[in-house]
């Protein structure tokens, strides 16, 4: 039996690029859900042909095993930030990003998205594009995208992917992030959200003006040195 059966983890594989074919582990029964590989490579493909990855930077917000940062770094990404704070796919995603030798171009931050989020708007960050994986039907990619639009955190002409349930409908616009595409897979729904001209300045702007409450930073785990904000 293989050490990560016995271990209690499940594998998926990178779809494409210099890593296509890596396996990453992703834990059974916890509130993880992976991409499945249709799904994800319906979506690169996608994004590729409209925006390309090549020297993006990413962030993925939910990133559970990390793979669609992966697979984005794998494809060409220059780096990618991903946001992770439930205790065993934090342990798994430090475990893929060590066995694929990515420490240098992926880092994780270990809080709460809110805390993140909000230390990137003020940090000044800006995001060729953005996964929202999040936990269904909670209302978390609602309060994600309305974030990352008072942030100004999409560059202009960026992208925001979404996977949602398909039961759930879909906002077509969150401030300057507009609806392109919206398309299912079975019980899945992809999201492809954009943001024209320069419209992520104006959004920086008023986040500058606006409180950032009184989250506080919520540590999954003492994170290594790559997790620092």
């Amino acid at each position: 039996m293989l050490e990560w059966r016995r271990a209690g983890l499940s594998q998926v594989r990178v779809i494409g690029g210099r890593l296509g074919g890596r396996r990453l582990v992703t834990a059974q029964g916890t509130t993880t859900r992976p991409t499945a590989d249709r799904v994800r490579e319906a979506l690169f493909s996608r994004l590729e042909s409209r925006y390309g990855l090549s020297d993006a930077t990413v962030l993925d917000i939910f990133a559970g095993t990390g793979a669609l940062a992966i697979e984005a770094i794998s494809r060409g990404a220059a780096g990618a930030l991903c946001i992770e704070n439930e205790k065993s796919a934090l342990a798994v995603l430090r475990r893929n990003v060590s066995a694929l030798e990515l420490a240098g171009s992926l880092r994780i931050a270990a809080e709460d998205f809110r805390t993140v989020l909000r230390a990137q708007a003020r940090a000044g960050a800006e995001f060729d594009g953005v996964f929202v994986d999040a936990p269904y039907a909670k209302g978390l990619t609602e309060e994600a995208l309305e974030l990352l639009d008072t942030g100004g955190l999409v560059a202009a002409r960026g992208w925001v992917a979404v996977e949602t349930a398909r039961r759930e409908k879909a906002q077509r616009r969150v401030g300057g992030l507009v609806l392109q595409r919206e398309d299912e897979y079975g019980d899945t729904k992809l999201l492809l959200y954009e943001r024209p001209g320069d419209a992520a300045g104006e959004a920086r702007r008023g986040c500058d003006r606006e409180q950032t409450g009184q989250m506080q930073p919520q540590r999954a785990d003492e994170p290594g040195p790559e997790e620092k904000l």
